[in-house]
């Protein structure tokens, strides 16, 4: 059987969702986005990056609680919630003008995830 792996689609949304994270608090910029987060919404030290931002290197930490399985399950419904914050701050947005506020800071990638047929739908705010 193979070994399960984890399936990043580098969103980036765990890079923008730092602030309040003691492992990460030198990397945060002010605005709890990574310093390292290029705008090609790649990490800049991604070979170096700090052990709580790799989770194979994570998951020896918690083997003795949960299945490798379990624990890629986890991290996978925690970057689900991740997208779905952001999400609903995006279906929250008051007007066109604070949508795009709010999507000027997310690569054009991830705006399009966001946006996916799964995602809430802000036309509403597009509609007069």
């Amino acid at each position: 059987m193979a070994r399960p792996r984890f399936n990043c689609d580098c969103c980036g949304f765990c890079c923008r969702s730092i602030g309040g994270i003691q492992q990460l608090v030198q990397y945060d910029r002010g605005d709890g986005v990574c310093c390292h987060l290029t705008d090609a919404n790649l990490c800049d030290i991604y070979e170096s990056r700090p052990e709580v931002c790799n989770v194979e290197r994570m998951y020896p930490k918690v083997s003795a609680e949960m299945s490798r399985e379990e624990y890629y399950t986890l991290m996978e419904e925690s970057c689900k919630l991740l997208k779905d914050r952001f999400r609903n701050r995006l279906d929250a947005a008051k007007d066109r003008e604070d949508m795009l506020r709010l999507l000027r800071h997310v690569p054009p990638k991830a705006a399009i995830m966001l946006m996916s047929e799964n995602a809430p739908s802000p036309s509403r705010l597009f509609n007069t």
